[in-house]
């Protein structure tokens, strides 16, 4: 379990009340976070919710730079189960960023923080306030005016492009008035190369009419990136190294060291078979100094390593 503890004082007691609230209704979804107990002393209120072991979405953007485009599209698909789980109770997150989303044992994702979370706003019960982190915020966020759920599909923007370039698709400096600049009047700048059907979806949830996001104009689930389930490519790039493949039942992650290609299970769950997960993917560790250093810090992965090395004489042998 973990336990956030809030300082109780006059101006905060409705917003504390408003997200156990949140908190409540957020149980009946397996994609946010949920609360077991709540607590109060005189001083503090205390939240007692589930226990996430694999660290943030954050944590993996800094280790590999960016994502397989296999794992976004598995991050993305229950994002957006949880968005709509909170829109359909009239709830808008305000503050979806990588850091508030968490990674399970088995990992899968769970929406946290909730504390800046307003409900009862709907299409024709906006609401209005600077609140959130700056260069996730929406437009009309930042320009002052009313807004409602379709400011969390633009933060969803932000965090896929985030997952797919490992950069944010407007300019993010020192200045915040570039910055407001950048995203209240210039167009997202993304990479060339990506994959078309991200690209598109990226470009359509930064639209800066928000009655055009999709999520609001229509079922985000039926955009091509999101209903093309083809999860079982590899997309391995070649190497030089020496390779050893395994299959395990795990969501895939790349991890870039060096500019070298390593392809593990999720780097911080380690949970190598994972029983909720029915796709099932090749995956290459490669073999070097680097790969043995990084896979140090997860438990068995190292020595698992290293034994398929002693144990292998062909690369790729257990492939066939």
């Amino acid at each position: 379990m973990a336990i956030k503890i809030i300082n109780r004082r006059e101006d905060n007691e409705g917003t504390i009340k408003r997200e156990r609230r949140i908190l409540l209704a957020a149980r009946d979804c397996p994609f946010l976070c949920h609360l077991y107990a709540a607590h109060q002393s005189l001083e503090r209120a205390y939240f007692i919710t589930e226990y996430l072991s694999g660290g943030s979405l954050e944590d993996l953007i800094r280790i590999c730079c960016y994502l397989d485009i296999n794992n976004i599209r598995f991050y993305a698909a229950e994002m957006v189960c949880g968005l709509q789980f909170l829109h359909g109770q009239n709830i808008v997150h305000r503050d979806l960023k990588p850091e508030n989303i968490m990674l399970d044992a088995e990992g899968h994702i769970r929406i946290i923080d909730l504390g800046l979370a307003q409900d009862g706003v709907t299409a024709s019960s906006k609401i209005d306030g600077v609140t959130g982190t700056f260069c996730y915020m929406a437009p009309e966020v930042l320009l002052g005016q009313e807004y409602y759920t379709a400011v969390d599909w633009w933060s969803l923007g932000i965090v896929l492009c985030r997952m797919a370039t490992g950069r944010f698709p407007f300019f993010i400096g020192h200045s915040k008035q570039k910055v407001f600049k950048a995203i209240t009047r210039k167009e997202p700048k993304l990479p060339p190369g990506m994959d078309a059907a991200i690209e598109h979806l990226i470009s359509q949830l930064l639209r800066k009419n928000p009655d055009k996001r999709p999520g609001v104009r229509r079922n985000i689930r039926k955009h091509p990136f999101l209903f093309h389930h083809s999860l079982g490519g590899t997309g391995r790039e070649e190497s030089q190294a020496t390779m050893w493949i395994w299959t395990l039942r795990t969501p895939r992650l790349l991890l870039r060291t060096s500019g070298l290609l390593i392809q593990a299970s999720c780097l911080c769950c380690c949970n190598l078979g994972c029983s909720r997960t029915s796709l099932c993917h090749t995956f290459a560790i490669v073999l070097l100094p680097q790969a043995l250093y990084l896979a140090s810090s997860i438990p068995g992965l190292a020595s698992d390593i290293t034994a398929a090395g002693r144990s292998s004489t062909t690369p790729g042998a257990a492939c066939a």
